[in-house]
């Protein structure tokens, strides 16, 4: 996500706080999220990210980072609930 108003830049790493980060930020500093959106000259997925970074050198860019274990107790837990809603995430699940 970027915001121009508070000119930064976050990085949404997954299952490390960040779907609450974009929360905030969309409500709070007028960030644009990460598919194409007026304002943004790019994606903000992987391929755009880096264009974006040396297009605004002087904006704050972050993110954030879990201990390995417990991002991979997260994304257990996350799986879990999604295999109880179709039998896909089942499969993938077990």
């Amino acid at each position: 996500m970027i915001s121009h108003e508070k000119k930064c830049i976050f990085i949404h790493i997954p299952k490390c706080a960040g779907t609450s980060m974009m929360e905030f930020l969309r409500k709070n500093a007028g960030a644009l999220g990460y598919v194409k959106q007026p304002g943004l000259p790019y994606t903000m997925r992987t391929e755009g990210l880096a264009k974006v970074i040396n297009l605004y050198p002087d904006y704050f860019v972050f993110t954030f980072i879990r201990n390995p274990f417990d991002r991979f107790v997260s994304l257990w837990k996350h799986s879990e609930r999604e295999a109880r809603k179709t039998d896909h995430n089942r499969y993938y699940h077990r």
